[in-house]
């Protein structure tokens, strides 16, 4: 017998397989579903939380409604088998099934549909995701109570390791679900490949079932005759079991603070780690196989769980998993260090992710331990009414959870504070359940003293980002979706007008922190290729630096639209780089996912502006979906413009060909143009539609202000230079690479995955250089194309020079500026001195090296004598070293009026 050996018999483990198959494939399915159902209902949090509050709706509500049917079914394993069919019929329809939904809900739910204050969005978002899901998870939910129904009447024991030994399984099935998903699954087969891995699964875990059901003799009745050994003679109330509506309140409620305590500590574990898809998945496997080991390890503890103190045992664990917030809190404290230690910059990205798994397995072991034996115990106290009530109760507060803690306790109360609301619930639900199983007061107020003394001594801030020692923070916020900190530059030279500023996000992503030059650049280029523009739309704000271009034109309308609320209202900040977005009567501001937005908007525009979205982070990767570039190309107005800036010195070479092989799929002509003269931190624009290269006019654009000569803008040669790459080059660049779809997530899954070891600006300058083209007299439009032509061809060949020389110069970072590299500034120089930043470059390595200064700078006066400023710079240098012979023969040289 079960109860007295811990072997297990031939059917338990055939069961127990069949679990561990069906848990593989529920969890697989979860997330291409959710990935698949993300693209329509958007990144914003409410997104998000909406398709997990439908999911696990929906796994309650079949486990409710079937829970009955389970129980009378004449056939248990047969009625496993058929549900899990359902669902494996369900994932081979869904990556087909599920992509247009991206075109039809966000049209239906509109643009502005991610308010997560309005209690109709709310409702809205879960209800459409809970309908679409609602075939496979209303299924999905009936297969544990089938499955130990069907265990009940074969075994005919119920000491509560059988049970918790199938709980276990299933557990452990969905540890491997998500790892082998999205490591493996859909890294190698996409959406739909993965969605038909998943399928299999499931029917090998239906096919294992009815093997054993043709092998053995299953009672066709109802297991309501098989003992139920449960002794309670030493508890304050025996009626633990009896009562059974208050064991659905307790797993409701651990089931909602379970999933709390994930959302909370997934944001504050957030600010440290990477936010791929990949740490997604260490972090979920960590709180799933924490679960398993609790539930595994209850199995044999079983019998003297629920020998004479069931109840007690139960309210111990209720105080027990109150106790482990604020050590899994104090433990978060540590992994800022341990992940500094562990995580090496040229790691793979297994290597990456086992260190997220081990840093988060320091956090969450303890408290998921102790969810996996307190559900096991609750489970084990009802079998012979059935699990599935008890498992809709917990997986219902599954689903309330994310809202009750992602979309109000972060917001409301922060990070430290929102994870001891979740310590305080376990209080309540432990005050609850001894209340009415008639405990005593002295018990009562004990448990209730440890949790209040442990929060009291936890740590009172889980922000895990480490202040610069030289940056003063100015504002900070704490929220669902990051944390967002302004902070001004306070070191020795601080007195700045305007100051230095810098938005961060989480650890790593870091905004402004100078006068935001290349971000104002890249605001301003777009603009210059549209004729006439008067409907501009931002896809990202930022710091509001790239879209503050628009201020500078009369009677344009922009609308910015940023992922991030917080981002938005630290916008006042930096006011004096994007011209004062915030208070602009002009300028509209949405917090929405840019994607779902732009599906959902119906207006058009004659500029749309992509800024620089990371290709590693999750959901970043759909922004570079053809999906999204022909929602995009349907927002455009007749002649509009789409430009999508692309980071660099953030993308893998490949990865690059990937976004411009999607991109050519869908505008079928672009033009590459480099934002920004930099090869540490480049920055290019694929820029497609109605593109105005017309010399006079762009002329005209740069002499109507000031701002275009600050931005070293003024030149339209510069701008014409700047068009690195034509519709050939890009072709080339393209040629071959697969397109990123919403069925094959390849940005998403394969950049976390390119080595980091090289730096990508200088290896992507270097290759695209060699792709380079200037624009053809075809392509300028006006008068004189072939004399603008040349010009352009002039000042690129100038350009390409400039950049080979930072090439040379920044492999060298901690030396005077290279010979190598003065050399290649110098031939710029030569082909083009009205080229303004080879000027610079040569002026910057003349002030450090006097030798450099006297091989260079006469050979600049020689090649541009009128240039005055030269002249009286070169002189400058040669005073302060006291050669006045020098001094005066170059004065009398250059003329005396100089």
């Amino acid at each position: 017998m079960l109860r007295r050996s811990m072997s297990r018999p031939p059917t338990d483990r055939a069961l127990a397989a069949a679990f561990v198959l069906s848990g593989a494939a529920a969890l697989g399915n979860e997330i291409v579903w959710t990935r698949l159902l993300s693209a329509a209902l958007g990144h914003e949090m409410l997104g998000v939380l909406g398709v997990l509050g439908g999911f696990f709706g929906g796994m309650a509500l079949g486990a409710a409604v079937l829970h009955g049917r389970m129980r009378r079914s004449p056939d248990p394993l047969g009625a496993f088998a058929r549900l899990e069919i359902v669902v494996a019929l369900f994932a081979v329809l869904a990556p087909l099934v599920l992509p247009p939904l991206a075109d039809l809900l966000p049209v239906w739910l509109g643009p502005d549909a991610a308010d997560r204050a309005n209690p109709v969005a709310v409702f809205v978002h879960t209800a459409v995701a809970g309908a679409v899901l609602v075939p496979a998870t209303f299924a999905m939910g009936a297969t544990f109570p089938a499955l130990v129904e069907a265990r009940r009447r074969l075994v005919r024991d119920d000491d509560g390791r059988g049970v918790a030994f199938l709980y276990a399984a299933n557990t452990l099935g969905a540890v491997v679900g998500v790892l082998a998903t999205i490591h493996l699954l859909l890294p190698a087969l996409g959406m739909w490949g993965g969605g038909l891995a998943c399928a299999a699964l499931g029917l090998a875990a239906a096919g294992i079932a009815r093997n054993v059901a043709r092998r053995t003799n299953v009672p066709a009745t109802p297991s309501d005759d098989v003992p139920f050994d449960l002794n309670t003679a030493a508890d304050p109330d025996p009626h633990v079991a009896d009562e059974t509506w208050v064991l659905y309140v307790v797993a409701f409620g651990t089931g909602a603070l379970g999933v709390g305590l994930e959302v909370v500590l997934v944001d504050v574990l957030g600010q440290v780690f990477d936010g791929t898809i990949y740490t997604f998945a260490a972090v979920l496997a960590v709180y799933l196989a924490g679960t398993w080991a609790g539930s595994r390890a209850y199995a044999p503890l079983a019998a003297r769980a629920r020998n004479g103190r069931p109840a007690t045992v139960l309210a111990a664990l209720l105080v027990l998993l109150g106790l482990a917030v604020p050590l899994a809190a104090h433990a978060a404290t540590f992994v800022p260090s341990v992940f500094e230690v562990w995580a090496r910059t040229d790691a793979n990205t297994w290597q990456r992710s086992a260190v997220e798994a081990a840093c988060a397995a320091i956090v969450f072991a303890l408290p998921t331990f102790l969810m996996g034996l307190s559900f096991a115990h609750l489970v084990g106290l009802v079998p012979h009414r059935g699990v599935g009530r008890i498992y809709a109760a917990n997986t219902l507060g599954s689903a309330v959870a994310p809202f009750v803690f992602g979309l109000w306790a972060i917001d409301r109360f922060g990070y430290a504070d929102a994870l001891y609301a979740v310590a305080y619930g376990y209080g309540a639900v432990f005050l609850f359940f001894t209340y009415f199983r008639r405990f005593g007061i002295g018990a009562k107020i004990g448990g209730i003293a440890l949790l209040f003394a442990a929060t009291v001594v936890g740590p009172r801030s889980l922000v895990l980002v480490a202040p610069d020692p030289d940056w003063k923070e100015l504002e900070r916020r704490e929220t669902a979706m990051g944390l967002v900190l302004v902070s001004e530059f306070a070191g020795q030279d601080a007195p700045r007008d305007p100051p230095l500023r810098r938005l961060q996000v989480g650890k790593r992503y870091r905004m402004g922190g100078a006068l935001a030059f290349g971000e104002r650049r890249m605001g301003h280029l777009p603009l210059l290729l549209h004729p006439a523009p008067a409907e501009v739309l931002y896809l990202g704000v930022g710091t509001g630096a790239t879209m503050g271009a628009v201020t500078t034109y009369e009677g344009v309308s922009a609308t910015g639209v940023e992922l991030v609320p917080a981002v938005l209202e630290m916008l006042p900040y930096f006011a004096a780089t994007n011209g004062g977005l915030a208070e602009d009567p002009d300028v509209r501001l949405v917090a929405a996912d840019a994607r779902r937005f732009v599906a959902g908007e119906r207006r058009r525009f004659d500029v749309i502006v992509a800024d620089l979205f990371h290709p590693e982070r999750d959901g970043a990767g759909s922004l570079y979906a053809r999906e999204h570039f022909e929602h995009v190309r349907d927002r455009l107005a007749e002649g509009g413009v789409f430009v999508q800036w692309l980071p660099l010195h953030q993308f893998a070479f490949e990865d690059l060909r990937i976004v411009t092989r999607t991109f050519l799929d869908v505008f079928g002509e672009a033009h590459g143009f480099l934002g920004i003269y930099n090869v540490e931190t480049p920055a290019l624009a694929l820029a497609a539609g109605g593109i105005d290269l017309a010399p006079e006019r762009i002329a005209a654009r740069l002499a109507s202000h000031p701002v275009y000569r600050e931005l070293l803008m003024a030149d339209v040669r510069d701008v014409l230079a700047a068009r690195l790459l034509g519709p050939d080059a890009l072709r080339t660049l393209a040629e071959g690479a697969p397109a990123n779809t919403d069925r094959n997530q390849r940005i998403t899954l394969l950049a976390p995955r390119r080595p980091r070891t090289i730096p990508r600006g200088p290896e992507n300058v270097a290759r695209l250089l060699a792709l380079s083209e200037p624009p053809k007299p075809a392509e300028i439009h006006g008068d004189d194309a072939e004399a603008w032509a040349a010009e352009a061809d002039r000042f690129a060949r100038a350009l390409r020079l400039y950049l080979r020389g930072e090439l040379v110069r920044t492999a060298e970072p901690d030396a005077d500026v290279p010979r190598a590299a003065v050399d290649a500034y110098l031939s710029a120089y030569e082909i083009a001195p009205e080229f303004r930043p080879a000027r610079g470059m040569l002026l910057q390595a003349s002030l450090r090296d006097p030798a450099t200064a006297d091989r260079v700078l006469p050979l600049m006066i020689e090649r541009a004598p009128d240039d005055v400023e030269l002249v009286r710079f070169y002189a400058s240098l040669l005073a302060r070293r006291g050669d006045t012979d020098a001094v005066r023969d170059l004065l009398g040289g250059a003329g005396a009026g100089q």
